[in-house]
């Protein structure tokens, strides 16, 4: 695999052949996996889950293998706060107490994007857990793109322990959790960044509902707090979400296979991306 070091996102020049790109900007180092298939009429963005350390070295590009049978050209993002912190698994790219890396991330997706002669309207972001999560936020940063995602984290703070602590005292040291969010809400809290942002992107959101933890502290209260978002004269736009709930007891928490999952992107790429 054809692997490019740039030492920031100015000097990144993109190739057509699939290859791995190394970023750094500003101490963060972004590591991307772009796959670009000629005359594309979109992108596939994934976004990363929890990493088990033990098993894997980051950079690591989940779904590699998807890429092949997906329609478009494909761009595997990772998250830098991995980079930073090699005791940690998810960090859901809170980069550092300066640095939300999200914004960061958006910006190199723009990039490719561009490579591809595409618009926002043409990029589709997926990620299941701390990847979908991600993915919601990027959705809800560039306007006009549109997610699927699967058992997300929608609030961060309500994630299990020891995994949140472990991020806050990495990326927050010296900060304690009220300190946190009352200066950090939107990076945590997915609603709280789209009513900053002004944007409920078109989403098809996947729950099990055997997943209890994350039906139950992240599916319920984010439908709630965008219903609220929806109503009243300053309202933003409900009818983008589809939500589809299906029971796997089975499969609680962990992602659903690319079988199960496949319909969904390419109902997303036919009716809510522009072709």
């Amino acid at each position: 695999m054809i692997e490019l070091q740039f030492s920031s996102i100015e000097e990144l020049e993109i190739n057509p052949w699939p290859a791995i790109y190394h970023i750094e900007i500003k101490g963060l180092v972004f590591s991307v996996y772009f796959d670009p298939v000629k005359n594309s009429k979109c992108m596939n963005v994934f976004s990363p889950g929890y990493l088990d350390r033990n098993s894997y070295e980051h950079p690591y590009f989940q779904r590699m293998k998807w890429l092949d049978e997906l329609e478009g050209s494909g761009l595997i993002i990772t998250d830098p706060t991995l980079s930073l912190h090699r005791d940690i698994g998810i960090a859901w790219f809170q980069g550092s107490k300066k640095r939300f890396a999200i914004f960061d991330i958006a910006k190199i997706v723009e990039r490719f994007r561009n490579y591809l002669t595409l618009k926002n309207e043409n990029v589709l972001f997926f990620g299941s857990s701390a990847g979908g999560f991600a993915s919601m936020m990027l959705a809800a940063l560039m306007k006009g793109s549109c997610c699927v995602v699967n058992n997300p984290q929608t609030d961060i703070f309500e994630f299990r322990e020891p995994f949140l602590s472990d991020m806050l005292n990495r990326c927050y040291s010296g900060l304690d959790y009220l300190d946190i969010s009352n200066s950090y809400l939107p990076r945590f809290s997915v609603s709280e960044f789209m009513l900053v942002n002004r944007n409920i992107p078109k989403c098809i959101y996947l729950q099990n509902v055997s997943d209890k933890e994350h039906y139950e502290k992240h599916f319920l209260p984010f439908i709630g707090k965008i219903g609220e978002m929806s109503s009243g004269n300053d309202s933003l736009e409900l009818s983008n979400l589809t939500v589809r709930l299906y029971k796997d007891e089975v499969a609680g928490h962990n992602p659903a296979v690319l079988k199960f999952i496949k319909p969904y992107i390419e109902v997303a790429q036919k009716e809510l991306l522009i072709s």
